[in-house]
């Protein structure tokens, strides 16, 4: 699963040079500051390119409300619930399927969290690329009309896929032995474009979620994501962090 990530901490360049221009970048930094973690259930606004205009960087809001939904109500409930998408049915599910078909974006983030548990406790892991570069998370994305203000809404959900070897051995939440490991689809830069495109079959689509290889990231222990030893949103948040629990035994391998 991904409910955890931080963006908008790199180089602004790193983000106008691949996903929109510089203008995009300062205007979205404006409006909102270094994100060095958040949570999906806290629905942040966070970058995105959607197939509708693939040269811009936008702010889109985490938690996708599907465009048939009648009330505020029924939005907020939703978005609970649709902070990732099951890549292997997102044709079929009818909260993603018309997204999957005709709204997919981009999610751009700098890195993002994951849970490793060791006897009864959860250690807070930071996963990024090893070139340091950002990270185009697959997404779908919907425009929502609240009938009660008018307002217009963009949503969106991060696609997830079966993990890798090294974020199956992080990702050990015993609550998930029966549906496995997840991990969010993360595009290589050749697949980005084909996943904009939604002229492309569903089939074909379905051929790019796929675990993203290990060789190109990296990913080490950080700070409580939660509760009164985290740091919050500082840059302390995905600065490494040892844990003597991990460093028993067997688990030393993690450093």
């Amino acid at each position: 699963m991904c409910y955890d990530i931080s963006y908008l901490t790199k180089r602004q360049v790193d983000y106008a040079a691949r996903y929109g221009s510089a203008e995009d970048v300062e205007d979205i930094q404006r409006r909102l500051p270094k994100v060095y973690h958040t949570n999906g259930f806290q629905h942040a606004e966070v970058p995105v390119v959607t197939n509708r205009e693939p040269g811009r960087l936008q702010l889109f809001e985490w938690g996708l409300v599907p465009r048939w939904v009648k009330s505020r109500e029924e939005a907020g409930t939703f978005r609970q619930k649709t902070l990732n998408a099951r890549g292997e049915t997102i044709f079929e599910k009818p909260s993603f399927r018309h997204a999957a078909r005709n709204n997919r974006c981009l999610v751009i983030v700098d890195g993002f969290f994951e849970h490793h548990h060791k006897r009864g406790k959860a250690f807070p892991f930071f996963i990024q690329r090893k070139d340091g570069k950002p990270l185009a998370l697959g997404g779908l994305w919907e425009e929502w009309h609240d009938k009660e203000d008018g307002e217009v809404r963009f949503t969106f959900s991060i696609v997830t896929t079966s993990a890798n070897p090294r974020m199956a051995f992080l990702h050990n939440n015993p609550k998930i032995l029966k549906t496995g490991p997840r991990m969010p689809l993360i595009l290589p830069w050749e697949h980005e474009k084909t996943w904009l495109d939604t002229e492309i079959p569903p089939g074909e689509i379905q051929q790019l979620i796929l675990p993203f290889p290990e060789e190109y990231l990296t990913d080490h222990s950080v700070p409580p994501l939660r509760g009164a030893h985290s740091p919050g949103n500082v840059p302390g948040a995905v600065q490494a962090h040892r844990y003597v629990e991990l460093e028993e035994g067997e688990q030393q391998a993690l450093f």
